[in-house]
C-alpha cells in the first residue's frame, strides 16, 4: 500500500525523530521525501547546546533525493501560526502521504505537532500515518508493521554514528534500539525487525 506514494512528508518535532522512527520506511520507498524539523531539540533537553541539526544533515549527506526543511523555532510559535505554516507547506508541495508522531505520546511536543498536523490535514486528500516513537504510550496500536530487516543493521550503525549528542540517552543504547524494532504481531508474521505505523486517515479518490 505505502508503495503507492510518490511524494511524502515526515514531520519531525525534534532532530532524530524521523531517522529513529522512519529510516527503514525512507529506504524502502525510495521516493520523493521531505523531512520537516520543527526545533533544535526538546524543551529543557541539556543536549540542545550541541548542534543537533547538523547531526541530521550529516546523517543524510549521501542522499541527494531527500529534502530537509529546518524550521527550528516552529515549536515556539503560537498554535495558529503553526497551523498556517502547515497549511501553506502542504498546499505548496501536494504531498500524497504525511507521517507524524502519535497523539498518544508522553512527549508533549510530539502530541502538539500531531494535533496541529491533523488540524491542517482535516480537509486535505493526502494519507496520514502516525509513527511509533520511543515515548509512544502502549494505548497506541499500530496497524502497519513494516519489515525493515534488510536495512536494520545500517540503521542502527548510522543512528549511533551520527547522533553523538544522544549517545547517553537510554533509547540510543543498542539493546533498546533492538527492542524498539521488535513486535509480537510482527514476529507472528515472521518479521524480525520492523517499524510501526498507524494509518490515521486516507481519502481515496
Amino acid at each position: 500500500m505505502i508503495n503507492l506514494f510518490k511524494n511524502i512528508l515526515i514531520v519531525s518535532p525534534h532532530p532524530d525523530d524521523s531517522e529513529y522512527s522512519c529510516y527503514g520506511l525512507i529506504q524502502k520507498l525510495k521516493t520523493k521525501t521531505t523531512i520537516l524539523i520543527c526545533s533544535s531539540g526538546g524543551a529543557g533537553d541539556s543536549t540542545n547546546e550541541n548542534d543537533r541539526l547538523n547531526e541530521v544533515i550529516d546523517f543524510w549527506e549521501d542522499d541527494d533525493e531527500l529534502n530537509i526543511i529546518i524550521c527550528k523555532e516552529l515549536l515556539q510559535t503560537g498554535y495558529h501560526e503553526i497551523v498556517k505554516y502547515f497549511d501553506l507547506l502542504i498546499d505548496e508541495n501536494k504531498f500524497d502521504a504525511i507521517f507524524i508522531p502519535p497523539e498518544k505520546d508522553t512527549n508533549q511536543e510530539h502530541r502538539l505537532i500531531s494535533n496541529i498536523a491533523k488540524s491542517s490535514l482535516r480537509n486535505k486528500g493526502c494519507a496520514v500515518f502516525e509513527y511509533w516513537t520511543p515515548s509512544t504510550t502502549h494505548e497506541w496500536q499500530p496497524n502497519i508493521w513494516l519489515d525493515i530487516g534488510e536495512f536494520f543493521d545500517k540503521k542502527i550503525k548510522m543512528l549511533r554514528q551520527h547522533f553523538k549528542s544522544q549517545q547517553k540517552k537510554s533509547y540510543f543504547q543498542e539493546n533498546y534500539i533492538n527492542l524498539f524494532h521488535q513486535d509480537w504481531q510482527a514476529f507472528k508474521k515472521d518479521i524480525q525487525k520492523c517499524e510501526k505505523y498507524k494509518l490515521s486517515s486516507w481519502i481515496c479518490r
